[in-house]
């Protein structure tokens, strides 16, 4: 699944991220978060989806596709077993009720 080329730009996953294990290690403790350029609040599926448009070229995958689960599960494993770090205040405000 990292190795898989993907797009108009032929890339893989690892060719930006390199290897999940190290790379994708605390990653999905997160989210979700707001991502900066958009101020949207993404899980995610929202930044898989991102860098498969914007470093891939490639066409997004559909909500809760197999595709998409797969790799959302594949990237939250690397963080079994860590404490959530979600930040629910700043930027993240506005989108929770407290």
């Amino acid at each position: 699944m990292e190795e898989q080329r993907a797009g108009k730009s032929n890339k893989s996953c690892a060719s930006c991220h390199g290897r999940a294990n190290a790379s994708m290690r605390g990653v999905a403790t997160r989210y979700p978060e707001v991502e900066p350029k958009t101020g949207k609040l993404l899980n995610i599926e929202g930044r898989i989806n991102l860098c498969r448009e914007a470093n891939q070229k490639a066409k997004l995958y559909a909500y809760e596709s197999d595709e998409l689960l797969a790799r959302t599960a594949f990237v939250a494993r690397q963080s079994y077993g860590m404490p959530m770090q979600a930040k629910v205040d700043g930027a993240a405000s506005e989108f929770y009720d407290m």
